[in-house]
């Protein structure tokens, strides 16, 4: 009960969003969404926080699976409001593990959610085809036919349609 009352407290203390522009390198992560099998990308984002003296949950534009990385990923939480974007900006950087930054802060508009307001997504995947210790950490090694694949990924060029995807709670 006494959780549930300072909850509330905190949810009527003046607030403001803060949009977190993130990038990181998945290997050491089990993807970005919380879980007991850690280290996440979201648990690593909410100790940083809270050194930071933020009590609050990132909410991301995207999830991420294990191993894989993301750049100018769009990430929320909810700070009081005399938080300066400086200083977190800053206080993050400090906390962040290796692996894992941030590129700029900004205030985000007052019912701003990444997941809902972002405007696309680019989904990159890189396979090398010959040893490139250089691309080994960001890649995936294959043998394969080179014109086959060549072939293979001029059919999936273009803009594609994933609405059918969406639960009819997720439309907007």
């Amino acid at each position: 009960n006494n959780q549930l009352c300072s909850l509330g407290a905190m949810r009527s203390m003046p607030s403001k969003i803060l949009a977190l522009w993130c990038w990181y390198h998945g290997a050491p992560f089990r993807g970005y969404q919380s879980q007991p099998q850690g280290p996440t990308v979201q648990d690593a984002l909410m100790h940083a926080l809270s050194r930071s003296g933020i009590d609050g949950t990132p909410i991301s534009a995207g999830r991420t699976d294990l191993g894989v990385h993301a750049r100018m990923q769009i990430v929320t939480v909810r700070v009081p409001r005399e938080t300066t974007l400086e200083d977190l900006e800053r206080d993050l950087r400090t906390h962040l593990p290796d692996g894992l930054g941030i590129e700029c802060v900004k205030e985000a508009p007052r019912k701003f959610h990444p997941q809902w307001h972002c405007s696309g997504k680019e989904y990159r995947y890189r396979i090398a085809t010959s040893d490139l210790p250089e691309w080994s950490p960001v890649s995936g090694r294959i043998d394969v036919d080179t014109h086959a694949l060549r072939e293979s990924l001029a059919m999936a060029v273009g803009m594609r349609d994933f609405q059918a995807f969406h639960e009819k709670s997720s439309a907007i």
